[in-house]
């Protein structure tokens, strides 16, 4: 059985970006399952514009995408969701977690993203209340800080 990503209280608002439509796919399948209400893009740019437009409890987004990478979107989330918990996903996790969790991320992780993983590191991150930034609740605790791949 796949672990939830909460099985109490209100389900999250999660954004998936990721240049392989296979891969959103498959991961919004699996969010919906859990109730979760999701905003998929393959497209960067349109993920950006949404999260401009909206907050979301959750960003998950690839590290290399076509047209801009994680970073512009981590900056995007940190000025409009800025409590929202991050994810980022890589062939190459290793040796980029060190600046994307200085970044912001919560996790950065290899692909292929194991949903139980992410499941684990979006609870601990919820639990907290959000990201660390001076406007959320679990600044003085020091965000979420997980690196795993």
């Amino acid at each position: 059985m796949v672990p939830r990503l909460l099985t109490t209280g209100p389900m999250a608002k999660i954004l998936v970006v990721d240049d392989n439509p296979s891969t959103v796919a498959a991961m919004t399948k699996l969010l919906e399952g859990d109730r979760h209400a999701v905003a998929s893009f393959t497209n960067a740019a349109s993920a950006i514009d949404a999260i401009r437009r909206e907050p979301f409890d959750v960003v998950v987004s690839d590290l290399e995408l076509p047209t801009v990478d994680a970073h512009a979107v981590l900056r995007a989330v940190a000025v409009h969701s800025p409590c929202a918990c991050r994810v980022v996903i890589s062939a190459r996790a290793r040796e980029n977690a060190e600046p994307l969790v200085r970044a912001g991320a919560c996790l950065v992780a290899d692909k292929p993203l194991a949903y139980d993983d992410l499941v684990a590191a979006l609870g601990r991150c919820r639990a907290r209340g959000g990201q660390g930034h001076p406007g959320c609740p679990i600044a003085a605790r020091g965000g979420c800080g997980a690196k795993e791949s």
